[in-house]
């Protein structure tokens, strides 16, 4: 007599992803440990203890930026922000090398933001900024002559009316303004993290040259694809 076949046994049910904290003042502590152990990981890669895979250096590079980012959108200053400084020194370093430049022009951005809310001493926020103008010159020819704040709104106070009149200007973001040729021109800046979803960000091209004729006005369609990439409406 053949003994019955054992049942299957069930399929564990797959478990769902663990979510992020809702509550902020846990999620400003889970990222402020978070950023000290990336810190640690890219401290002990960077002076030999440790070496990391060029990927996951790359990836913590970029998470470190992260974690940057969410602590200066939220108003915190984390515990290992002392040690920052030292960690981009010794990541800019290898500035050189192709891997790493990208991500390092993040990390580098967000250290910049990060400066603007006086997380540094000012001797180390001097160096970041010197790095940032440094590092700059490998994604763009010029970083842009930096255009007066009166003298754009004065424009967008003629444009918008006559050629925008279904949108109603907030307030301005940055601005850059390009001389006659052919330039990659940079202009970084932040957006604060309690952006009302009723705000959109909108790139507007203006040749200021001849405001009275609606050819002044360019919307490069590629440039409007990159902002929806990131979740932006034009």
């Amino acid at each position: 007599m053949a003994n019955a076949a054992s049942p299957a046994p069930h399929p564990t049910p797959p478990q769902p992803p663990p979510q992020a904290p809702t509550d902020p003042k846990r999620a400003l502590t889970v990222n402020a440990l978070r950023l000290k152990a990336i810190g640690e990981r890219l401290r002990d890669h960077l002076s030999g203890m440790s070496i990391l895979p060029v990927g996951e250096f790359v990836h913590l590079t970029y998470a470190f930026a992260r974690g940057i980012d969410f602590a200066v959108s939220a108003g915190d200053i984390p515990v290992v922000a002392n040690e920052i400084p030292a960690i981009l020194r010794k990541i800019y370093e290898l500035r050189k090398e192709t891997f790493i430049q990208s991500s390092l022009m993040v990390l580098v951005i967000s250290c910049k933001n990060a400066c603007s809310k006086k997380w540094f001493q000012p001797t180390d926020s001097s160096d970041i900024l010197r790095i940032a103008n440094e590092l700059s010159g490998n994604f763009c020819t010029s970083s842009g002559q930096a255009a007066s704040d009166s003298a754009v709104l004065e424009i967008i106070s003629q444009i918008m009316p006559r050629y925008y009149p279904w949108l109603k200007f907030g307030r301005l973001i940055t601005s850059i303004e390009a001389k006659v040729g052919y330039d990659v021109l940079m202009s970084d800046f932040f957006i604060e993290r309690n952006l009302s979803r009723d705000e959109k960000i909108r790139l507007i091209v203006v040749q200021k040259e001849n405001l009275d004729a609606s050819t002044c006005v360019t919307s490069p369609p590629h440039l409007f694809g990159q902002w929806k990439g990131c979740g932006q409406e034009d």
